[in-house]
């Protein structure tokens, strides 16, 4: 019996729910449409959070191969409406115009 309880946990794991399958994670940060108040007074921190978050939102499309601004103006001339913040985040000094995705991809390349 302890058999059968464990593969049914494995097939859940493996086979989510439709519930399970359309919740939001829960350490994804939430992608605003507008920031929370001026680009200027968000700290770094908040400015790479709203970016991450830009990031892992796939309705944008993909973001490996692409800068972070690339990626916005290929949405925006989709029409998917992505946020009208991000490009202003992207303006400012420090911030990385490469995904995280595609950071990662070249810190394993090296």
């Amino acid at each position: 019996m302890a058999k059968t309880a464990k593969r049914a946990r494995e097939a859940s794991l493996l086979f989510p729910s439709k519930k399970q399958a359309h919740a939001e994670p829960r350490s994804t940060p939430k992608l605003s449409s507008a920031p929370p108040h001026s680009d200027l007074e968000l700290s770094a921190s908040e400015r790479e959070a709203q970016l991450r978050a830009f990031d892992h939102e796939l309705k944008y499309g993909p973001s490996v191969g692409v800068t972070r601004l690339e990626r916005w103006e290929r949405a925006e001339r989709f029409g998917l409406r992505p946020p009208s913040h991000i490009p202003e985040l992207l303006r400012t000094d420090g911030v990385p115009l490469a995904s995280v995705f595609e950071r990662l991809m070249r810190e394993r390349a090296e």
